[in-house]
């Protein structure tokens, strides 16, 4: 039974050749693009999975409550972890982490790099994260100061030829590091990424400053607990405000600053946290229920065109069911028989779908910035989604016109007593195409929306000049400590405007904590004659003289800090116009003069005047409002970064010059450097992802959707084409026929406009609230995907309409 079923699907395959090659080519690339897709979502979804336990594993964050705003930050104090583990009997490890969120100098013999990977780490992160130990010699890794664990990848980049048990690494060219062991490379899934593990107990020594690990109001590391099998993390989180009030006495209550955590599943981390201070840049959810949505409206276009086709081809096929009917067949056999046919077409265009991904892979790769091994499409629980999925849309593609078919009146139908017109196959098809057209159309205007925010975060204005400024990281006080001879030296060089360094710089992911800057970087502060509980959260930036004639800032009131005015280098303070208008100034002229105290001095002790009022500048990405900023004076020892603006008349010969002084002044240390616009733009990668596989999959929808209607299409004028030839032999002009078979598609696409428009507003609408700073949405979006589609539905139509309208009649009618 099965091998005749089979024989005949072939023979339809070969007869009708121009609609199988439609259907099958339609229906790969479709099922092609829902896998590249669903890699990604498969991809993003299983960060953190692979840790034993992971289900018992949180991250502590902190949230600093004041009268004036809440922040939440993924990092928290580092004297918590002690009493954390004496107080909870639920707490089975803590950890905590330390990474030194720039670049940091490590040395092996004469190589020489710098190091993001590098962090530190208590002993009881192998117990947490289960990471693999492939060699130690300590009894308990990470247990002594100035051991450090280094991963594979950092052995063939060290050590290719010999064991680094033992040997010395020496980091930013002051601190000897023993290697007392080797781990395994950290999974790319991870939320985070070190190659070197450094034991915490390192930072008692004055790396970040004295009592480093002892901070108890600050949150300057990452703490992870492990609770014990069976805790109710929500039960146990109830008990951490009295921890907190435990730990901080009643120091806090007079400034109205409270503090509270929340424990994140390590789980979620990647898609469901963007809180301040992250590891690093994680993924969004949104993203993938985007993603999600379109893979699925991909995969129901291919569906519909495959569907339209088999019930569009399946009419040819009356008279052969109702002979088959009459010399006995039963209906039960009829049904199986289209459904195997569907089955074995879906199955073929899923074998291409397969050959189509390993060779698109590669691209795909680079689109989304992954390294996705092409063994990962052949995945188990990948591969059963595969195949149900195929398997389902054969069957219920074949399974209506099977049953339709199926109850036809054999001798009606012999005698051609069926209207294809009026049939109801007819009417799904209609249905099925509106249906099709408006994923089109939503997939079209989301896209036209994406890129026009995408192109508002990149070009509006930031509040300085981001061109032309080269950003130089100063990772250890050696280099800080030389800045002042760099910047004299660069200051010499042709095609260098000026010279600044601070403590930050825009758009870098988070602030960094200086030993000798001990107010930190983020804290709260409250003009002298507030309350002393009425206080706000500010972001603090250490800057030196230049900073803000480097970045083209403007002093709106006031004054810039300036090295003529000995009070300038010990307690003058410049705020922006946000934190101008949260100490109640309006007029920025007023707030000159007048004196702002942090929290803590509760009694205005020790007061900042104000010199001056710079206009508001982004810090970070479009995504984040504008917060209250306080900027001061600082010694060098607080600045991270340098930053240069130049020319940017010859480029090559400025980069050079600035080398040259990099390497005079610091010959020990690699010339590595980076541009401010390009860390910008590195800010949006998330959304260039998503705007560049939106592009390419909504052309890959509107190519799936213009093959199935090219195909029902040459269906309909061939069913028509008598028509057509009778009525122009009536006289019926060119004009009048193309219109005629043109007008159906016309109103199917109006009326998919009416349903895909306002999908698409409500789901960028919901997008576009994850931007503090967001276009709004204009009639004109609309407008120009619905006149794009209808251009490119009408063209798809019209190819073969106006083939029909300006055939000779005389070749349509002799047949008959």
């Amino acid at each position: 039974m099965l091998k005749n079923y089979f024989n005949i699907a072939v023979r339809n395959l070969v007869k009708y050749k121009a609609y199988s090659l439609i259907n099958i080519l339609g229906l790969s690339i479709g099922l092609a693009s829902s896998i590249l897709i669903l890699l990604y979502i498969l991809d993003e979804v299983s960060y953190d999975q692979h840790f034993k336990n992971k289900e018992r594993i949180y991250r502590l964050t902190l949230q600093t409550n004041t009268s004036q705003g809440v922040t939440h930050s993924a990092m928290t104090p580092s004297g918590w972890a002690a009493d954390l583990v004496k107080d909870f009997s639920e707490i089975e490890q803590v950890v905590r982490i330390k990474p030194p969120n720039q670049m940091w100098k490590v040395d092996y013999k004469d190589l020489s790099f710098y190091e993001r990977g590098w962090a530190f780490a208590d002993p009881s992160v192998f117990n947490t994260f289960s990471w693999n130990i492939i060699e130690t010699t300590a009894e308990v890794p990470l247990s002594e100061p100035f051991t450090v664990m280094i991963s594979q990848k950092m052995i063939r980049k060290y050590f290719p030829e010999e064991n680094p048990v033992g040997k010395k690494l020496i980091l930013d060219n002051v601190h000897q590091f023993e290697v007392t062991g080797i781990i395994e490379d950290l999974p790319a899934n991870s939320h985070f990424k070190f190659d070197f593990l450094a034991s915490l107990g390192t930072l008692n020594n004055p790396i970040y400053g004295q009592d480093f690990l002892n901070i108890q109001d600050v949150p300057v590391i990452y703490t992870y607990l492990k609770l014990i099998s069976g805790t109710d993390a929500d039960k146990f989180g109830s008990k951490l405000p009295g921890f907190i009030k435990k730990v901080l006495g009643e120091q806090m209550e007079q400034t109205g600053i409270k503090f509270t955590t929340t424990l994140q599943p390590v789980t979620a981390i990647h898609l469901d946290s963007h809180l301040e201070d992250e590891i690093q840049i994680n993924g969004d959810i949104r993203t993938i229920r985007m993603f999600g949505i379109v893979d699925l409206f991909i995969l129901l276009i291919a569906s519909i065109n495959f569907m339209n086709l088999s019930t569009a081809r399946s009419l040819r096929r009356a008279k052969e069911i109702s002979m088959r009917k009459v010399v006995g067949a039963q209906k039960r056999q009829l049904i199986l028989q289209f459904i195997f046919e569907s089955v074995v077409i879906t199955l073929i265009a899923m074998v291409i779908a397969l050959v189509i991904v390993i060779y698109a892979l590669p691209l795909f790769k680079i689109l989304i910035d992954k390294d996705i091994h092409w063994t990962e499409i052949f995945r188990l629980n990948l591969m059963i989604i595969i195949v149900i999925s195929a398997v389902s849309i054969g069957i219920l593609a074949g399974i209506y016109p099977a049953l339709f078919l199926s109850g036809f009146n054999p001798l009606q139908t012999l005698k051609g007593k069926i209207n294809t017109k009026t049939s109801s196959p007819a009417y799904l098809r209609k249905v099925l195409i509106v249906v099709q057209f408006t994923i089109s159309i939503f997939l079209i205007i989301c896209t036209v929306i994406l890129y026009n925010q995408l192109g508002y975060i990149r070009n509006r204005n930031l509040g300085f000049t981001k061109e032309n400024v080269v950003v130089l990281q100063l990772s250890d006080e050696v280099l800080r400590e030389y800045y002042p001879e760099l910047k004299d030296s660069l200051l010499q060089q042709p095609g260098i405007i000026n010279v600044s360094a601070s403590s930050s710089a825009p758009a870098e992911l988070s602030q960094q904590f200086a030993a000798n800057f001990p107010l930190g970087f983020k804290t709260s502060m409250r003009p002298k004659n507030s309350p002393s509980n009425r206080n706000w959260q500010v972001d603090i930036y250490a800057v030196d003289y230049d900073f803000f004639s480097t970045l083209n800032l403007q002093i709106l009131a006031g004054r810039k800090i300036s090295p003529d005015v000995r009070e300038d280098s010990t307690g003058a303070y410049i705020i922006n116009e946000t934190a101008a208008r949260e100490f109640g100034w309006e007029n920025p002229e007023n707030a000159v003069g007048e004196e702002i105290v942090f929290a803590d001095d509760v009694n205005n002790l020790n007061p900042f005047k104000i010199i001056g009022i710079v206009n508001d500048f982004h810090i970070q990405s479009g995504h984040e409002k504008i917060v209250p900023l306080v900027i001061r004076y600082f010694n060098p020892q607080s600045y991270f970064f340098a930053l240069i603006r130049i020319t940017g008349d010859n480029l090559p010969n400025t980069l050079s010059s600035i080398a040259a002084s990099w390497k005079n002044v610091m010959p020990d240390y690699p010339f590595e450097y980076s541009f401010l616009d390009q860390n910008f733009d590195k800010l949006y990668n998330a959304e260039k992802t998503l705007s560049r596989l939106l592009t390419y999959f909504s052309i890959l929808a509107i190519i799936i959707a213009c093959l199935g209607l090219f195909g029902l299409t040459s269906y309909t004028i061939e069913s028509r084409i008598r028509e057509v030839g009778i009525r122009k032999v009536l006289g019926a002009s060119f004009r009048s026929l193309l219109i005629l078979l043109t007008r159906e598609y016309t109103l199917l696409v109006l009326a998919a406009f009416i349903f895909g428009a306002p999908l698409a507003y409500i789901s960028m609408n919901l997008w576009l609230t994850g931007f503090a700073y967001h276009i709004d949405i204009q009639w004109f979006h609309f407008l120009i995907s619905g006149v794009f589609f209808l251009l490119v539905a009408l063209g798809t139509v019209g190819f073969k309409s106006f083939k029909a309208a300006n055939k000779n009649p005389t070749e349509i009618l002799k047949v008959e």
